[in-house]
């Protein structure tokens, strides 16, 4: 599993999610790509070497997957072959450790890998800290503000924080408490290209 964190990180840095069979290679194993084998992701295109790494890539992610049912945007029958993953990260605060334990334990898309800030991806230089997002269940960090906003525009990485609020576990104010970032996807269907274009601008683009 620590490899394949790698070459995903690997992958995401230099952008070789694209298409072009012999140029783009695989975010599970490294090779080259099938331009036929692939998943949309938050919109974009993921390319894979085989089926195999795709189901891999699903596993890394926790998809959720109830099949098609209504179309979410006009309410008709959905069409399978307009499969999305739509995939959040979202901020979910504590009022204590011991209940972000408790938490994390039952939701396997907590399990965020963190290896410190290190090198930004975009520029090279010294990351900071504080200035990251998390793509795909790991911890991406950044030299600045500019170089993450490059990095979301390249990715669609969504992450969303509403604030401490109340514990999901105690129910207790989770103000000043820790805080796990969890990797929330979801398979999405639609009735027609046109409905998920739609979908990708007002759920996911207007986000980032």
């Amino acid at each position: 599993m620590k490899r394949l964190a790698s070459i995903l990180l690997a992958s995401f840095a230099l952008g070789t999610f694209g298409l072009a069979a012999g140029e783009a290679k695989c975010p599970v194993s490294g090779k080259d790509v099938d331009p036929e084998c692939t998943l949309n992701v938050n919109g974009k295109p993921v390319a894979f070497c085989c089926e195999k790494c795709r189901g891999k890539f699903e596993q890394i992610l926790h998809v959720k997957d109830e099949g098609p049912g209504a179309c979410p945007l006009s309410g008709k029958p959905a069409d399978k072959a307009t499969r999305m993953l739509v995939s959040t990260v979202k901020a979910v605060h504590f009022c204590c450790n011991k209940c972000a334990r408790k938490y994390a334990a039952k939701h396997p898309g907590t399990a965020i890998k963190d290896d410190g800030p290190g090198k930004c991806v975009i520029s090279g230089e010294p990351a900071e800290a504080d200035v990251f997002v998390i793509d795909r269940g790991r911890k991406v960090y950044f030299c600045c503000n500019k170089c993450r906003k490059k990095y979301i525009q390249a990715h669609n990485v969504v992450m969303v924080d509403e604030g401490p609020g109340k514990c999901p576990v105690s129910g207790e104010d989770a103000e000043d408490g820790p805080v796990l970032y969890e990797v929330q996807t979801q398979a999405v269907y639609f009735c027609c290209e046109k409905c998920a274009a739609k979908y990708v601008k007002e759920k996911i683009t207007a986000k980032l």
